[in-house]
């Protein structure tokens, strides 16, 4: 766990409202692209994202630090994907082999998260 996560979840843990703010900040993007991957459902994935960090923070205090943070927050985001995906009876798009730590964009799933114009100049369009 870098040094700088190890310090938010403590600060998070304390009770620091602007720990968890910084903790949302820091990995939203990746768990939006998570759900996004899973579910490409726009609309849905401002909801499941806020519903995998009240999950995240629910268990803070039971992370053990052995995984990444960005990696713990991942699968959680995973989990809420796959549980909406059996909620509206349809199968996940994504094992959660597939991962990885900052995926890249394609300029369809940088529309919900606002950089659409960063993943079409990175593919040339």
């Amino acid at each position: 766990m870098e040094e700088a996560d190890a310090e938010l979840v403590r600060r998070c843990l304390a009770g620091d409202q602007a720990a968890c703010a910084c903790l949302v900040s820091r990995h939203a993007r990746m768990a939006g692209t998570v759900i996004w991957r899973a579910i490409r459902d726009r609309a849905l994935v401002e909801d499941l994202c806020q519903e995998t960090f009240l999950r995240a923070f629910r268990a803070l205090a039971g992370f053990n630090g052995r995984a990444r943070l960005s990696t713990w927050i991942c699968s959680i985001a995973h989990r809420v994907a796959v549980d909406e995906l059996r909620r509206q009876g349809r199968r996940p798009r994504l094992a959660s082999a597939e991962f990885r730590e900052e995926p890249e964009l394609s300029y369809e799933e940088a529309q919900w998260s606002g950089t659409a114009g960063d993943a079409a100049a990175a593919s040339g369009g």
